[in-house]
C-alpha cells in the first residue's frame, strides 16, 4: 500500500478527527414486524375494535362453519396474476350488503352499513386487484318513494343503506366503482307498493337507482367497445327466470332511460330483449365446469354467435357450502332440502376456476370484459373470500413452517394437513401451487418483533406444466445477516389464499456458530520486522517496534508498539501495517482477533486505539477499521474519509492486563463492505450491522492488518503490547 497516500489521508484525519464523526445510522431498516406479517390483514373481524372500530365483535361464522376460515393473514398478491398479461379487463367483487339484517346468520362482527367497515372492505378489495364490485340490492318502497313523490320517506332495505354508504366511499376513492345487483325482492311483494304490478315496481325501483346513484362518480359506468355510445351506468340483476317473468324489459328500459345497461346471471341474458350482456355465477355448480363451459360457449362469437357488442363477465370462486350450521345436512334456505357442497380442495378449486378462464379465452377472439368473484362475504353459502381461502396448512401444528439451519444453509418444510391431502389425493407439489412466493425475514438481533425482508423466492405459475417448484434451500452466506438474528420464512399464498409464517422459534444466526468454521492465520504479531510504520512515525512522532516477553499472557513473546516524540503541536498517530502473506482466496467473511495490553507505566497517555484490516479484492479496497477512543467505538468510512460513531461503549482497558478484541466483518456483493459486530474478552457480540461502499483501487489483491496508537495532546510516550494476533477467513 503506497505510504504517501495513507500518510496524506491520516494527516487530514488528524486535523478533523474530533469534528468529522458522523452518527451511525442503521443500515438495515426493520420495516415491518412479526405481528404485522402474521395478524389478520383483511376487512373481516378478528375481534371487537378491528378496522378502526368497524368491527363490533369477532366473526363467529368462521372456523368450521360452511368452510369459512378464521380471519387470518391473507395474500394481497394482485388477482390479475392468475390470468396473466393477456387479460386487460376488470376484476369485480360481489358484496352481500345484508349483515346485521334479521333473517341472516349471526354474526360476522360488523354491520354492512358501518361507514368505517365499508372503507376497510373497499381498501381490502383494492389491495387484491379489484377495481369495483356489485352489491345485492333488495329494494325500496313507500307511498312517496316515487318519481312524483321525489323519492321521499322511502323504506329502505338494509342492503340499500349499505349500498349508499359504499357509493359515497367509492366516489371519495375516485378509482373504485360499484353497481347494484338487483334481487327478486324488488318485485316479489317484499318491496312492491300497494297494488303495484311487478313491472311497475321494477320501473319505480330503477328510477330510484337512476335518480339517486347514476350521477355519482362512484357508480359503475361501462363503455361497450364498438357501440359508440361511451360509458353508461350498468344495472346487474341476480334473478331467476320466473322473476318479473311477464315484464316488458324494453318498456322498463324506456321508462328508466336508454342510456342504462342491463345484465344478469346465466347465458339466457344474452338473448333477453333490453339486456346488454351476461355474467356467469358458478360457485354452486359441479366441479366438472359443465356450467362454465356452457356459458363460455354461449359467449359472443361463441356457439350461439351473439353480437360482439354484448358484455361478458366470467366468474372465479373457491367452492360452495350452504349447509345450515344449526340443521346439519340441510340447506340454510330450505330445512327439507339437502345442503349443496362444492369442495374447496385446499385452494385448488379457486385456482382451477381462474385457470379455466384462461383456457377458454387466452388466445381467443371471443370477448371477455371482466371477471366477477362471487363472493366477497356470503358466509351463509361458504363462498366468501374476505377471510382468505384456506390451503390446508396443519392447524394443529403451532409452527406452520419448520426451518433448519445447517452451516450457512437454511432449509424449510411446509406443514400441511396430511389428512386433507390424503382425502383429496393431493401431493406436496400440488400444494406448492397454492403458494405464490416465499419471503425471508431477519429479526433485529435485540428485538425479535422487528423484521427486515431480505430475500424473496417466487414459485412458478400454478399453471406451469410440468410444475417444478424451487428447492426449499437457501444459502445465507450471500446475505448480510447480523449475529444473533433469527430467520423467519413466510409462505405467501396465491391471490386471496391464506399466508403462513414460521413461528417465533426461528433459526438463530450467530457469529461463528452453526455455520462454516473460520480458517485462521495465526502468529501475525511476529516478527517485529514485518511491521512497517506510517502516518506521524518518522515525522512528528518516533515509533518503534520490538519483541517483548509476554509474562501476563501466552508466553513467550508479544510485539511491543511504542509511540513517542515531543514535536509540537498536538497529538500524534502512530500506525503500523503488516502484509498477510498467506492468501485468503475468495473468502469474504473475516474475523480479526487479538490480545492487547497497555503499558502500565503510561496507561493514561493513550488517547485511543485503532485496529484495521485492508482487504483488496478485484480492484476494490475493503478497508475495515475499528477505533476505541475510550468513550465509544467508531468505524471507518473510506469513501467519505470519515469516522462513523456507533452506540457501543468502549472503556479504557485495565492496565497491565491483556484484553481480547474480536471483530467480524464481511465483503458483500455490489462492492460493499459490512461491519458485523465486535466482542470484548469473548463476551456477547455487540452488533454494528452497517454497510458501506468499498473504495476502487488499482492495487492487486492483498490483505494487510494495521494497529494505530493515538497520542494525547501532551505528547506523552506510551506502548501497546499485542499478542496472539490472528486473521480468520471463510
Amino acid at each position: 500500500m503506497p505510504s504517501a497516500r495513507n500518510s496524506r489521508l491520516f494527516t487530514h484525519l488528524l486535523l478533523f478527527l474530533f469534528v468529522v464523526v458522523a452518527p451511525l445510522s442503521a443500515q438495515i431498516t426493520y420495516e415491518t414486524t412479526y405481528t404485522t406479517q402474521t395478524q389478520n390483514n383483511t376487512s373481516a373481524c378478528s375481534a371487537a375494535g378491528d378496522n378502526n372500530g368497524g368491527c363490533t365483535s369477532a366473526n363467529t361464522v368462521t372456523g368450521t362453519k360452511n368452510n369459512n376460515p378464521i380471519p387470518i393473514n391473507t395474500s394481497k398478491i394482485n388477482s390479475r396474476t392468475l390470468l396473466g398479461t393477456w387479460f386487460t379487463g376488470n376484476i369485480y367483487g360481489a358484496d352481500m350488503g345484508w349483515w346485521q339484517k334479521s333473517g341472516h346468520l349471526c354474526c360476522v362482527g360488523y354491520s354492512s352499513t358501518n361507514a368505517t367497515e365499508v372503507q376497510a372492505q373497499l381498501q381490502d378489495m383494492k389491495s387484491r386487484g379489484y377495481s369495483g364490485m356489485t352489491m345485492a340490492w333488495a329494494g325500496v318502497k313507500g307511498s312517496t318513494c316515487t318519481v312524483a313523490g321525489g323519492f321521499q320517506n322511502c323504506t329502505k332495505d338494509l342492503s340499500v343503506s349499505a349500498f349508499e354508504q359504499w357509493l359515497a366511499a367509492a366516489a371519495a376513492d375516485g378509482a373504485f366503482q360499484i353497481a347494484i345487483r338487483g334481487q327478486k325482492s324488488m318485485v316479489d311483494g317484499t318491496y312492491n307498493n300497494t297494488g303495484e304490478t311487478d313491472q311497475a315496481a321494477m320501473i319505480r325501483q330503477l328510477q330510484y337507482v337512476q335518480s339517486q346513484y347514476f350521477s355519482s362518480t362512484g357508480y359503475m359506468k361501462i363503455d361497450i367497445n364498438g357501440d359508440g355510445l361511451g360509458p353508461r351506468p350498468i344495472v346487474t340483476f341476480f334473478i331467476d327466470p320466473t322473476t318479473c317473468s311477464g315484464c316488458d324489459w324494453a318498456a322498463i328500459k324506456s321508462a328508466v332511460g336508454h342510456d342504462v345497461l342491463f345484465m344478469k346471471q346465466d347465458k339466457n341474458s344474452y338473448t333477453m330483449t333490453g339486456f346488454e350482456g351476461a355474467y356467469s355465477w358458478g360457485p354452486a355448480k359441479e366441479d366438472s365446469f359443465a356450467y362454465e363451459n356452457d356459458f363460455y360457449g354461449s359467449s359472443p362469437n361463441g356457439a350461439v354467435n351473439q353480437p360482439a357488442t354484448k358484455l361478458v363477465w366470467s366468474d372465479a370462486s373457491k367452492g360452495f357450502n350452504d349447509e345450515n350450521p344449526n340443521n346439519l345436512g340441510h340447506s340454510i334456505w330450505d330445512s327439507t332440502a339437502a345442503a349443496r357442497f362444492v369442495d374447496q380442495r385446499c385452494g385448488h378449486r379457486w385456482l382451477d376456476t381462474w385457470g379455466h378462464i384462461s383456457s377458454n379465452y387466452q388466445g381467443s377472439t371471443r370477448r371477455l370484459d371482466a371477471v366477477l368473484v362471487p363472493t366477497w362475504n356470503d358466509y351463509e353459502e361458504g363462498t366468501e373470500t374476505e377471510t382468505g381461502i384456506s390451503n390446508c396448512f396443519d392447524a394443529s401444528n403451532s409452527n406452520p413452517i419448520t426451518t433448519t439451519l445447517t452451516g450457512n444453509t437454511l432449509t424449510w418444510q411446509d406443514n400441511w394437513d396430511q389428512s386433507e391431502l390424503t382425502r383429496l389425493a393431493l401431493t406436496g407439489t400440488d400444494m406448492e401451487q397454492t403458494i405464490y412466493q416465499y419471503e425471508f425475514y431477519q429479526s433485529d438481533p435485540t428485538n425479535d418483533e422487528q423484521l427486515h425482508l431480505f430475500h424473496t423466492l417466487t414459485n412458478p405459475s400454478p399453471y406451469a406444466s410440468p410444475y417444478s417448484p424451487p428447492a426449499h434451500s437457501l444459502d445465507l452466506s450471500q446475505f448480510s445477516i447480523p449475529c444473533n438474528a433469527k430467520i423467519y420464512v413466510k409462505a405467501v399464498g396465491q391471490p386471496s389464499i391464506t399466508n403462513h409464517m414460521t413461528s417465533k422459534a426461528g433459526a438463530p444466526v450467530s457469529c461463528g456458530s452453526g455455520s462454516q468454521a473460520y480458517t485462521y492465520i495465526t502468529g501475525l504479531e511476529l516478527q517485529p520486522t514485518d511491521w512497517a510504520t506510517l502516518d506521524d512515525c518518522g515525522g512528528t512522532a518516533t515509533c518503534s517496534t520490538g519483541l517483548a516477553t509476554s509474562t501476563v499472557h501466552t508466553p513467550p513473546n508479544a510485539v511491543k508498539f511504542t509511540l513517542a516524540g515531543n514535536n509540537p503541536p498536538g497529538s500524534q498517530i502512530g500506525r503500523w501495517l503488516r502484509t498477510v502473506s498467506q492468501s485468503t482466496g475468495d473468502s469474504s467473511d473475516f474475523e480479526l482477533d487479538l490480545w492487547t495490553d497497555l503499558d502500565a507505566t503510561a496507561f493514561t497517555n493513550s488517547a485511543g486505539l485503532i485496529f484495521e484490516l485492508s482487504d483488496v479484492y478485484n480492484s476494490n479496497w475493503y478497508h475495515f477499521a475499528f477505533k476505541c477512543d475510550f468513550s465509544t467505538w467508531q468505524i471507518w468510512d473510506e469513501v467519505n474519509n470519515a469516522w462513523l460513531a456507533t452506540s457501543i461503549p468502549c472503556s479504557r482497558p485495565p492496565q497491565d492486563t491483556y484484553t481480547r478484541f474480536t471483530f467480524h466483518m464481511q465483503r458483500l456483493a455490489g462492492n460493499m463492505l459490512h461491519y458485523q459486530d465486535l466482542q470484548v474478552n469473548g463476551g456477547t457480540a455487540s452488533v454494528i450491522n452497517h454497510d458501506l461502499a468499498a473504495q476502487t483501487t488499482t492495487w492487486t489483491n492483498f490483505n494487510k492488518i494495521g494497529v494505530k496508537l493515538m497520542g494525547n495532546t501532551a505528547m506523552n510516550d506510551y506502548s501497546l503490547y499485542v499478542d496472539d494476533l490472528r486473521l480468520g477467513y471463510r
